[in-house]
């Protein structure tokens, strides 16, 4: 499975900059063959066509998995292919997800 950590510039925890390899395997407990990812971007549809659930941006944009990825841990994807996103950092702006694609935590 594959763990996206969002790790903005401008993300700072009681002085350190950034997600450390600690925090990820204690929040995300990876096993041992998932990919942990560090990315800057935060777009939904990008982290969607990363992990390979949709073939285009605009594509995962028309099925409804859109716009900033949400504050705290999440899991997202379709029954077959599912992937964690961590990002400690609120959006300015709220996503747009449907309900099929929201496995944990953001989707109520």
């Amino acid at each position: 499975m594959i763990n996206f950590v969002v790790n903005g510039e401008d993300f700072e925890f009681e002085g350190v900059k950034g997600v450390s390899e600690e925090d990820i395997e204690m929040f995300l407990e990876p096993d041992s063959g998932d990919e942990v990812i560090r990315i800057t971007a935060d777009d939904l549809s990008t982290l969607a066509v990363e992990a390979k659930l949709f073939k285009s941006k605009g594509q995962a944009r028309k099925a409804g998995f859109a716009g900033p990825i949400p504050w705290g841990i999440n899991l997202f994807g379709t029954k077959k292919k599912k992937f964690w996103v961590w990002s400690p950092v609120k959006p300015t702006s709220a996503p747009t997800i449907k309900e099929n694609f929201c496995w944990e935590l953001f989707c109520e």
